[in-house]
């Protein structure tokens, strides 16, 4: 829009002299200036909610009774309104593909942080089994161990038992003998 527009700009000063057809010329400026304005308008209502800062602060497309150097200023108010966009853009991009690269090495070592965490958990279960394990088998030894202790200490206590009933039966016979021996003696 803004090249065609310069480019009838140019050709209107460089083709026109200053006294002919300027009523004319005025005329194909008008026409394609309500032209543009009629499209800046159609895209502003499908484009509203991007443009509108856009045209809150920006001066109003030229009129009928506009002259060609308020033109022209609006033209180079565009045109660096334009410029400095496109640097906000390539900024905005910039910034994007900064951030995206920065995502991809958070989730690369994100990655390798639950792989390394995985592998350290399996090791540690695994350890944990065979610890398990052995502990489990020691505390079956164990408990046969008691087992076979608890039986003897049992089988010990039956022999004492009845070894002090033999001594006591052998003191009661020492006794009865005793007493028989001092009666015939």
């Amino acid at each position: 829009m803004f090249k065609k527009l310069r480019q009838k700009l140019e050709n209107d000063e460089t083709t026109s002299s200053p006294g002919k057809d300027t009523r004319r010329d005025e005329r194909k400026l008008n026409s394609s200036l309500s032209a543009a304005q009629h499209r800046k308008s159609s895209s502003n209502l499908i484009r509203s909610d991007s443009l509108a800062s856009l045209t809150s602060s920006e001066p109003e497309m030229p009129t009928e009774s506009s002259s060609r150097e308020e033109i022209s200023s609006m033209l180079i108010h565009r045109t660096t309104q334009v410029k400095r966009l496109e640097v906000k853009l390539a900024e905005y991009g910039q910034t994007l593909k900064e951030r995206s690269r920065e995502c991809e090495k958070l989730s690369v070592a994100l990655e390798k942080q639950q792989d390394s965490a995985l592998r350290k958990l399996g090791e540690l279960n695994d350890t944990y089994a065979k610890d398990r394990k052995r502990s489990e088998a020691t505390i079956t030894k164990l408990e046969t161990e008691e087992n076979k202790l608890t039986a003897t200490v049992e089988e010990l206590k039956e022999e004492n038992e009845k070894l002090k009933k033999s001594v006591d039966e052998w003191e009661k016979g020492k006794d009865v003998f005793e007493r028989m021996k001092s009666e015939f003696f």
